[in-house]
């Protein structure tokens, strides 16, 4: 991504291209490419990759990591929607964290 950035005319706008265009299969990879976009000011790409891994996170059920990313994406609504899906399992649950205590 700095080779894009050393050409100060059209380097951002490859970015803005290229950058959604990659596959984020991994939760490593998709860190390293939102890191970049927040390293070059390109937020609402970097927000936009947050999203799409926070809604991967809950199709995995992944709760927790859904609301990391929702958090970094500065995605209010997904926050607090993932959060009561959090308090609501705990509330459910409840008995059975009970049981597993010495």
């Amino acid at each position: 991504m700095d080779y894009y950035m050393e050409c100060k005319k059209f380097g951002k706008a490859y970015l803005e291209l290229a950058i959604p265009k990659i596959p984020l299969d991994s939760q490593n990879k998709a860190l390293q490419v939102w890191s970049a976009c927040q390293k070059h000011g390109l937020s609402e790409i970097g927000a936009s990759i947050c999203r799409v891994m926070s809604s991967m996170a809950k199709q995995c059920d992944n709760l927790g990591l859904a609301l990391i990313w929702s958090l970094q994406a500065k995605d209010l609504v997904s926050v607090t929607s993932i959060a009561e899906k959090i308090l609501d399992n705990y509330i459910e649950n409840w008995w059975i964290l009970k049981l597993r205590l010495p």
